[in-house]
This record gives structure tokens, C-alpha cells and sequence, in this order.
């Protein structure tokens, strides 16, 4: 029973120290196969790569951030932070990067964008106001998301591999020309600030172009609407038209302001004399209106428009016939003058004649016979 004993306790010792074997040598195997992995990807960094990739993104982001700007202004604010997360994890797809030489390179791309976005002014939308103290902490939340996503994480079952490779001993991926960060950095900073500044420059150039044109169509527009307000001057227009209402667009074509009924001016309008004497012509023609033939003679006074003034005195139109003796006032007799406003005084109905009239009066043609006469188109001439 001894030996039996003794054979039984041997066999399981043996069986117990080949499972401790067959451990060990399963863990070495699964370090060796760890460390391969880890290898391989140590080799596959590539800061170079991202040094090149990443300023043609950061490009693009600048232009997605404009467009954010013009399309949703109250959210431009939020591509500080985002613009971060987009860089790193950018850096991080193209540099398969471990080390913090690619926290640099994604640190220096977001910087250099926000700096040209801010030279834009595309931080903040238009008409917006962001304390201070935001728009840096989005910024250091958007530096640390870039210099964050750039590196790789290591898994844990393979930070031991990692530790054995990198930090008791220089890996030789490090001595690789792609992975030198004197030559890597500049390059990243270099590209990025070359092409930022060309897509700033055009985006500069685009928007004072778009804006000209915008406001070229505008003006346009305004003019557009601005003419419409005017009445077309042909004779089949203005028989649609009440007379007082075309004679006040008479006087708004000759004084650019179009009046009310009541002689309040509502709106500016277009200028064009030659439709202001058209209107009043038309009056004229159709029916031999004696205040057309009044006003049309003061318009053309100094090319025979005297003739008018005289025909509507005749036909009964009181301020041709203040006009006509105010100047026989000044140029025959002063007496005689004077008489004739009297008469024209009592006689007169229309509110607007009766104050030249009694100006004329008390001023006794002083005034009106020592300046140069004012043949204009006043307004109290188409209202009573």
C-alpha cells in the first residue's frame, strides 16, 4: 500500500508541474504573439502621412465652418470644440500613432484653424455675443479633443509588450525618417498655414463678391419697386385715373415725392419732368384744363410757356391770374397791380390762391418784383 501510495503521489506531482510547463510556455507564446502585434504596429506609425493629410482636412473644415457661419450662425461657436474631435480623430485614422508626436501635429492643425477662423470672424455668428470665458473653454475643449483622439490607445493586455518595446529601449521606429518630429512638425505647420491662408484669401475675395452682387441685386430690386410706385404716363392709363390723383403724380414726377389727398408726402418717387409736362399735356389736350395750361406755362415760362399762363387766365384759373398780375404790377403799374389782386381777392375760392394773394398784398410786389421770379411746381397748385 506504501508503494502504491507513493507511485500515486509522484504522478500527480509530475501531472501538476507539466500543466505548470504547459502554462508557462501557453503565456510565453501569447507574449510572443502580443509583442509581434505590438511591433507591427509601432512600425506602422506614420507621422509623416498625417503631416501631409491633415492640412488638406483642416482646409475643408475651414470652409464647412464658413458654411456653418452663413447657414447656422448660432451654432458656428460649437465647430471650436468639434473642429478639435474632427482633427484628432483625423490624425489618428492616418497616423496609427502611439506617441505624442501626433498629439502635436493634430494640437498645432487646430490651432491654426481656429486662429484663421477667428481672422474670418466665423467664431461667432452675426448680431451673437458669447461671454469670454466660453468661447476659450470650447477652444481648450476642442486643443485637448485633438491632442486626445491623435494617439492610438493601447489595450492592456498588450501594455506590458508595449512597455518592453518603447520604454526600456528606443524602438526603431522612432529613427524613422517619417516618425522625426523636426520634420514632421514643420511640415504640418507649414501646409496648414499656407493652404488656410489661401482658402481664407478666397473665402475673403468670394464673400465681398457675393456681397457686391447682393447688393447690386438689391438695389435693383429697390429700384424695381421704387418705379413700380409710378403711373404710366400713356393717354389710356391716365383716362383710368381721377384727376386730382394724376395731377399729384404730376408733381411728383417734377419734385421726386409723391403727396397724399391731403398734401402729406408719403414715399419718394421717380423723377422725370418730361412725364410730368405729359400728364399735364394729356389734361391739356383732353380737355383744356386751365390749371395744366397754369402749371405746364410756369415749367416752361422761359421757353414760351408765358403764352399758357395768359390762355388759363382767361379760361378762369386763379393763380394764372395772381401770376399775371403780379408781373403787371412789376412791369407796367404798381397801382393798377395792386387793384387786380383786390379783385382777385374777393373772387378767389381756393385757400391756397387767397394767402398768395394777400402775401402779394402786404408785401405790395416787393419781393416778387425785386428777385428773380421761382418758376417751379408748387404744391399748393393742385390743392384747394
Amino acid at each position: 500500500r506504501f508503494d502504491t501510495f507513493i507511485k500515486t503521489g509522484n504522478s500527480l506531482f509530475c501531472k501538476k508541474k507539466c500543466q505548470i510547463k504547459l502554462r508557462l510556455f501557453q503565456l510565453m507564446t501569447l507574449a510572443q504573439t502580443h509583442q509581434k502585434d505590438v511591433e507591427d504596429k509601432l512600425n506602422q506609425q506614420n507621422a509623416l502621412k498625417a503631416a501631409l493629410l491633415i492640412p488638406l482636412y483642416t482646409l475643408l473644415i475651414l470652409i464647412f465652418w464658413y458654411w456653418i457661419y452663413h447657414q447656422y450662425s448660432y451654432a458656428t461657436s460649437i465647430i471650436l470644440a468639434l473642429s478639435g474631435l474632427m482633427i484628432g480623430s483625423l490624425v489618428r485614422f492616418h497616423g496609427q500613432g502611439y506617441t505624442a508626436l501626433f498629439s502635436v501635429i493634430a494640437w498645432i492643425s487646430h490651432f491654426l484653424l481656429v486662429l484663421f477662423a477667428v481672422l474670418q470672424g466665423l467664431v461667432l455668428g452675426e448680431g451673437q455675443s458669447t461671454r469670454l470665458f466660453i468661447l476659450v473653454g470650447l477652444y481648450l475643449l476642442g486643443a485637448w479633443l485633438a491632442a486626445y483622439m491623435a494617439r492610438k490607445n493601447v489595450p492592456s493586455f498588450e501594455r506590458q509588450a508595449f512597455f518592453e518595446l518603447t520604454e526600456k529601449q528606443t524602438h526603431p521606429s522612432k529613427k524613422f525618417a517619417k516618425n522625426k518630429s523636426y520634420l514632421t512638425l514643420p511640415i504640418t505647420f507649414v501646409l496648414n498655414a499656407i493652404l488656410l491662408y489661401a482658402v481664407s484669401t478666397f473665402l475673403f475675395v468670394f464673400t465681398f463678391v457675393k456681397a457686391e452682387n447682393d447688393q447690386a441685386i438689391a438695389l435693383e430690386q429697390e429700384q424695381q419697386r421704387f418705379e413700380d410706385k409710378a403711373i404710366d404716363v400713356s393717354p389710356s392709363n391716365l383716362a383710368s385715373i381721377d384727376y386730382a390723383e394724376s395731377l399729384r403724380h404730376a408733381y411728383a414726377y417734377f419734385s421726386g415725392t409723391l403727396p397724399n389727398q391731403n398734401g402729406t408726402i408719403i414715399s419718394i418717387y421717380p423723377v422725370s419732368e418730361y412725364k410730368s409736362h405729359a400728364i399735364l399735356k394729356y389734361h391739356i389736350k383732353k380737355n383744356e384744363d386751365p390749371r395744366a395750361k397754369f402749371i405746364l406755362g410756369i415749367l416752361t415760362y422761359e421757353d414760351g410757356g408765358l403764352s399758357l399762363i395768359q390762355e388759363a387766365a382767361k379760361d378762369g384759373d386763379i393763380f394764372a391770374k395772381h401770376r399775371i398780375a403780379v408781373d403787371y404790377g412789376c412791369d407796367v403799374s404798381k397801382e393798377m397791380g395792386m387793384q387786380m389782386l383786390n379783385r382777385l381777392m374777393k373772387i378767389a375760392n381756393n385757400t391756397n390762391a387767397k394767402k398768395l394773394i394777400r402775401i402779394s398784398l402786404n408785401d405790395e410786389f416787393n419781393q416778387a418784383c425785386n428777385t428773380p421770379p421761382n418758376f417751379t411746381f408748387r404744391l399748393d397748385y393742385i390743392y384747394q
